[in-house]
């Protein structure tokens, strides 16, 4: 058997095993950027390629303006391509996925280049695809001939640098997941890498000058290929440097995941998402749980809080226009509090295997809805308090208690119908709770909702964008009574005619 079918093999197990612990649905493929089988690498090159060459012309006007494109698309790249990398190898190792091939007759250089094709296959091979049409279509547009060459220079360094940080993240996994401090310092990691767009956008915003950050983006590698191409000396330098530091990385990423599947360490027991699902009525023991479920799972966390505060958080600041924040506080408020909701999913996933005990309990859809939206609830708090906060700097102490006050409303509204619309859609079977397991009776309906919620916040929010501070109460008016709409439903899935799990 040679590392092409061994790498076949560790792409099924890998996708299928990542399906059931990361709720990623029935084949897994979607877990990941790309895929092995069923041409789904060729739909992960294909989205990368429209992505590249849409972004790319919209920095053509300016020639001046080639490192913030090649930059951006390579950051793209390395964000891709390291989340693919390391959330493939992770599973492979923290599932043993190794062992029961090791046994096999193979040879071990094959076993070890199909352990690192794992994570090409599995969406790394696609992400070069994010650079090389972009500057392909620049360099047709501009007639510079050696952006291409640039363009693959950069692409390739930045996949190896990737790869490499994949594979070294990976690797950590597994070995650290008991200790609490690295269970929180993998959730921050995720959370960054997860984060990396919004920091993006928010950075430039922070730096004092602008000319100076234009000047220190030309020799900041991926930004400086551009420079590069520019004919700037300190830019062709600095790319130089990063292919090399690409390479290196690559190497000592590839040496030690190798070192580590090798040497047992990927044996070291992980407990499961849902290992101990203990269940004691009241109201905190299930909250407690299911933020401990959370706790333990450090990738899952991560996700929770990005969807649930960091992009919340972002679209928030992407509004922010000095006094005239104050005006379209209430409206986003609302949509905050509706954007809570729709992230319920999440905490039924988070049960893991333990979702199959809660089956041969004494548990009722309503109460696992009540018990999910409380949860859900309790993630949204940090997302109030920003709004607070900024309610009370742009608009004074009024703007702050209406603000929460429409969020309180509209969240609690919200992730109880979300989660009662969740809870309804469950298998009557027992089952591993995945995003594939809620998609019938959910997910459709959440997207429905989503739209819904973006709909309500666009209504409310015209008049503030019509007529600015004329428009205010009547803008102020829409989203209250659209919070109050939204808790008075929420409030009514409580009364629904409620069945057994």
């Amino acid at each position: 058997m040679g590392w092409r079918e061994l790498s076949r093999v560790l792409v099924r197990e890998t996708a299928y095993r990542a399906s059931r612990k990361f709720g990623s649905g029935g084949s897994g493929r979607q877990y990941f950027l790309g895929g092995f089988f069923s041409g789904s690498m060729a739909v992960g090159i294909l989205f990368m390629s429209f992505l590249s060459a849409v972004s790319s012309v919209m920095f053509l006007s300016d020639i001046g303006a080639l490192p913030l494109l090649m930059g951006a698309l390579g950051l793209l790249e390395l964000f891709f391509g390291a989340f693919a990398v390391t959330a493939a190898t992770n599973t492979i190792m923290s599932e043993d996925l190794l062992k029961p091939i090791s046994f096999m007759p193979v040879d071990e250089g094959d076993l070890r280049v199909a352990l690192l094709m794992v994570g090409m296959y599995l969406g790394g091979g696609s992400v070069p695809f994010l650079v090389i049409p972009g500057v392909i279509v620049a360099s047709l547009y501009l007639r510079m001939w050696s952006l291409i060459l640039w363009g693959l220079a950069e692409a390739l360094s930045v996949l190896l640098l990737a790869l490499g940080i994949g594979y070294i993240a990976g690797s950590l996994g597994p070995k650290y997941t008991r200790s609490l401090f690295s269970r929180e310092l993998q959730t921050a990691v995720w959370l960054v890498f997860l984060s990396l767009a919004g920091i993006l956008q928010i950075v430039p915003r922070l730096t004092p000058g602008a000319s100076f950050f234009r000047e220190f983006l030309d020799v900041l590698p991926p930004f400086s290929f551009g420079g590069a191409v520019l004919g700037l000396g300190p830019a062709i330098l600095s790319s130089v440097i990063f292919v090399v530091a690409g390479a290196l990385v690559f190497w000592y990423g590839a040496s030690r995941l190798w070192r580590m599947a090798g040497s047992g360490l990927s044996s070291v027991p992980v407990s499961p998402a849902g290992g101990r699902p203990l269940l004691r009525s009241g109201f905190f023991e299930p909250l407690l749980k299911d933020l401990k479920l959370l706790a333990r799972n450090p990738r899952m966390l991560a996700y929770v809080v990005y969807y649930m505060n960091v992009v919340p958080l972002m679209i928030v600041f992407s509004f922010m226009r000095g006094p005239k924040t104050a005006l379209i506080i209430p409206s986003l408020s609302l949509f905050m509090a509706g954007f809570a909701g729709t992230g319920v999913g999440y905490f039924y996933v988070a049960e893991g295997e333990g979702s199959l005990l809660l089956y041969v309990l004494p548990v009722t859809r309503s109460w696992l809805a009540r018990r999910k939206a409380a949860t859900c609830l309790v993630f949204s708090l940090p997302t109030m308090t920003v709004i607070a906060i900024l309610g009370y700097v742009f608009g004074g102490p009024s703007i702050a208690v209406v603000g929460v006050l429409i969020f309180l409303l509209g969240a609690i509204g919200s992730s109880l119908a979300f989660s009662f619309l969740a809870a309804r859609g469950l298998p009557s079977t027992p089952a591993v709770w995945t995003n594939e397991t809620l998609w019938e009776g959910y997910v459709g309906v959440q997207f429905i909702g989503f739209l819904i919620v973006v709909g309500l916040f666009l209504v409310s929010a015209f008049p503030v964008f019509v007529s600015e501070a004329q428009g205010f109460h009547s803008s102020l008016l829409m989203a209250l009574l659209a919070s109050v709409a939204f808790f008075l439903v929420g409030l009514a899935t409580l009364k629904l005619k409620d069945e057994p799990l």
